[in-house]
């Protein structure tokens, strides 16, 4: 029996791969004992989805995480919650990100947000992980609001004053969402708020800091686009370190004591290797990165709508790298 065989038979046969005791050891940002928590990105949250990525992986998922909008609370659409509750049930922690829109990826909604005429919205999404609380009153859901801001791909991204959004809108959109939630009742412990700004190689991105009442932790995207994504052709194949480097450096010197972790992350295939590239990535986690708390894989083809196949088993060079990236134990909890 190999070792990647043996690791996924011990972690099966003993304890299964999800973490029944997830919400205990990732709690503050999932980095216990020095090691990090391994976190996986569906397009939703389906426990057979899981199992199948950790039987390729061959480790356990700590924390799950999927995207929603307000357009789910506007068709009365409640099944997010469902899955939400499906995947505590079966031992997963759980992410979500939510956009503050309804779908529509060109009208900016901080306005709306700020003068309260959302609130609708944002209540029936309370109500939702209301709905949890009978079941699990311990669970422990982190909450991403309108990641990578500091951009200006997304009707909330503030970059060159994109749909005229200014970094006070954002902020003041984020701080109205949290207050929102914490005066519905809804515990600290049970939702936690994640800051999610994109990488960036010069700090554009600290001016939408939220402040440090409305923040329980902070988490980053940045990807590998390599050269030949026809949505942005621009790009060029570029390391891990080149990519997230400046970011993590410059955001865990200002706030040491909140958890950084990686929100999302992969490469492409076309422009290098994308084996070697996640090989490149594991050596620099176990070297120089030593407050990250732990790293989601965005595992969604995206290669339709002109980004990439984003998936650990894109090739099977990539799965293998993956397969090594996860067995290293000095980096991963178990």
């Amino acid at each position: 029996m190999n070792r990647i065989l043996l690791i996924l038979t011990l972690c099966l046969g003993l304890s299964g791969c999800g973490n029944a005791n997830t919400a205990n050891t990732t709690a503050s940002g999932g980095n216990a004992a020095g090691k990090m928590f391994v976190g996986v990105s569906f397009l939703s949250l389906q426990p057979a989805l899981y199992t199948a990525w950790e039987g390729k992986a061959a480790h356990r998922i700590h924390r799950v995480h999927r995207f929603f909008d307000f357009n789910m609370a506007a068709s009365g659409n409640n099944n997010i919650w469902t899955e939400v509750g499906a995947s505590l049930t079966a031992g997963y922690s759980v992410m979500l990100t939510l956009e503050p829109t309804f779908g529509d990826n060109y009208t900016s909604m901080l306005p709306q947000i700020i003068n309260g005429s959302l609130d609708p919205y944002i209540d029936a999404h309370i109500a939702g992980i209301k709905t949890l609380q009978a079941a699990w009153p311990a669970a422990d859901i982190w909450m991403r609001f309108g990641h990578e801001m500091n951009g200006d791909w997304y009707p909330w991204g503030g970059l060159n004053g994109h749909n005229a959004n200014t970094a006070q809108n954002y902020i003041d959109a984020f701080q109205h969402v949290v207050t929102r939630f914490r005066n519905a009742g809804l515990p600290a412990a049970m939702v936690k708020w994640v800051w999610s700004p994109n990488v960036w190689t010069t700090d554009n991105f600290s001016a939408y800091y939220p402040g440090d009442p409305y923040t329980d932790m902070i988490s980053v995207s940045g990807f590998n686009f390599g050269p030949n994504t026809t949505l942005h052709p621009a790009l060029v194949w570029e390391s891990f370190n080149t990519i997230h480097k400046f970011t993590y450096d410059t955001l865990t010197t200002l706030h040491p004591n909140l958890p950084y972790f990686i929100g999302g992350v992969s490469s492409a295939e076309s422009g290098g290797s994308k084996g070697a590239w996640i090989d490149d990535m594991t050596v620099q986690l176990l070297n120089g990165y030593p407050n990250m708390a732990g790293i989601f894989w965005f595992n969604v083809d995206k290669s339709g709508a002109g980004e990439a196949n984003w998936t650990i088993d894109s090739s099977p060079a990539s799965l293998a790298a993956v397969q090594r990236m996860y067995t290293t134990a000095k980096l991963w909890q178990r």
